[in-house]
């Protein structure tokens, strides 16, 4: 099914997002308020770079631990339950459920977040979190329906047996190494890097990997996305490449499809996703096909 992009709220969207595009014709106090978590005073901390084979080991089975979110640098208790490829752990209290519920802003979410796991002994070690209760749980009284999971280097999901790129990205930024291991992609990988960073809402990582981009243009186009997927990369020619993506916007049921071209450049040793292409590629007269 193809949609007239005029009469139906995804042109808003294609505008906002195309915000890489267009003028800041509108203020972020129409966006949606959300539930926020007070921010305390921040110092700089970050975690040791550790293998899952090495947290395996400090983190066993049965373990307690505290959990600090790096953006907010709240922190909650936390017990180890289970995992073999990555930490499957639950809040220990009720109080501490409700702690990570303020740090996703009140709704559980599968979104990643960059954690640093804080171990008993002061270890703080790089991690990544997702803030969705799912599957068993057995710490009576936590208000927690299940466990959610903790990635470290070199985790992998239990389902794909791979890395997942959001939790890969988001424990870079929590060991510090962000910059650096953005410099070492490919241009596929840049992409990829660039639609997971849009899924999970961090427009700061998105802009690192984009020509000139502007945060607050990628903070107003992140506020309206419910999710964004890569579907296909094609490579056209050379540093141009056709992109597929699915997405879905916030108060909507539907999925969409978009195609678009993505030049990728090299500046200072590292790829980057040409802005003004995309800014023009967004702006194209390409159908749209729309999925219930």
């Amino acid at each position: 099914m193809v949609l007239n992009l005029a009469k139906h709220r995804l042109a808003f969207f294609m505008v906002l997002f195309s915000c890489l595009f267009l003028p800041f014709i509108f203020k972020s106090e129409s966006i949606k308020e959300k539930i926020k978590p007070e921010l305390v005073e921040q110092k700089a901390i970050q975690g040791e770079y550790l293998s899952w084979e090495e947290v395996n080991k400090l983190f066993p089975k049965y373990a307690r631990a505290t959990l600090v979110d790096l953006d907010t640098q709240m922190k909650f208790h936390i017990q180890r339950r289970g995992g073999s490829y990555h930490a499957d752990v639950q809040p220990l209290t009720a109080d501490d459920t409700s702690i990570m519920k303020k740090i996703y802003g009140g709704e559980w979410s599968w979104k990643r977040r960059a954690a640093i796991l804080q171990l008993d002994n002061g270890r703080m070690i790089a991690a990544s979190m997702n803030g969705m209760p799912h599957g068993s749980g057995a710490i009576p009284n936590n208000n927690f329906p299940g466990h959610f999971c903790v990635h470290f280097r070199d985790s992998t999901t239990h389902g794909s047996r791979k890395s997942d790129w959001g939790h890969r990205i988001m424990i870079w930024k929590t060991a510090g190494i962000l910059d650096r291991e953005l410099k070492l992609l490919e241009p596929e990988d840049i992409i990829r890097v660039f639609v997971v960073a849009m899924d999970q809402g961090d427009n700061k990582i998105a802009g690192k990997v984009m020509s000139g981009s502007k945060e607050d243009e990628l903070s107003l186009a992140v506020a309206e996305i419910k999710y964004i997927r890569l579907d296909k990369i094609e490579k056209k020619e050379d540093n141009l490449y056709r992109v597929g993506i699915r997405l879905a916007l916030k108060g909507s049921s539907r999925e969409y499809l978009k195609n678009v071209e993505v030049k990728i450049l090299q500046k200072d040793g590292a790829w980057l996703i040409d802005y003004g292409f995309l800014r023009r590629s967004l702006r194209s007269p390409q159908n749209l096909k729309a999925f219930s």
